[in-house]
């Protein structure tokens, strides 16, 4: 299925987010050092495209609690990451939750190095969660970088000393 992907202006920097017929499948977070995205911009005239993500968007930027509430296209994963993707989504805004436990959660104990490469391949982050998934003893990885997820951990009020101090 045909992607149209849109630059997503924030004052974190340039999202990139991808639309499919199915719904969102690609949103990648601002990448350190990138100047603006040369893709066309999306904008709030394209109501059934930014519908659920613009708005709530903003307002995390802005230090809200928001449930992004759009409709995605998970296709491109294989049925135990868009298991563990689903699971993600329902990690609470400011919680964590390690990769171990969240391989438990979807019932496959012992997996947690399979839950940490479904994280990496999540193809819509922030909107599916996986920053809120770190190791047992500490952050864990990123694939936007470990700064972004301390910035967007931070962000929602999760305590980094206590965290990293495992």
């Amino acid at each position: 299925m045909a992607e149209r992907l849109y630059a997503v202006p924030s004052a974190w920097g340039d999202f990139v987010a991808g639309f499919t017929g199915r719904g969102l499948s690609t949103f990648r977070l601002p990448a350190r050092g990138r100047g603006r995205s040369r893709l066309p911009e999306l904008a709030a005239a394209d109501e059934s495209l930014a519908a659920g993500l613009l708005g709530p968007l903003r307002r995390y930027i802005a230090g809200e609690r928001v449930e992004f509430r759009i409709r995605l296209d998970l296709s491109r994963g294989t049925p135990f990451q868009r298991k563990v993707w689903r699971r993600m989504c329902r990690i609470p805004y400011g919680r964590t939750m390690a990769y171990g436990e969240l391989a438990r959660a979807i019932g496959s104990p012992g997996a947690a190095r399979a839950v940490g490469s479904a994280c990496g391949h999540n193809p819509v982050a922030l909107i599916v969660p996986c920053h809120r998934v770190v190791a047992a003893g500490g952050l864990g990885g990123f694939g936007s970088g470990r700064a972004m997820k301390r910035k967007m951990l931070r962000h929602e009020g999760v305590d980094l000393g206590r965290l990293e101090a495992r």
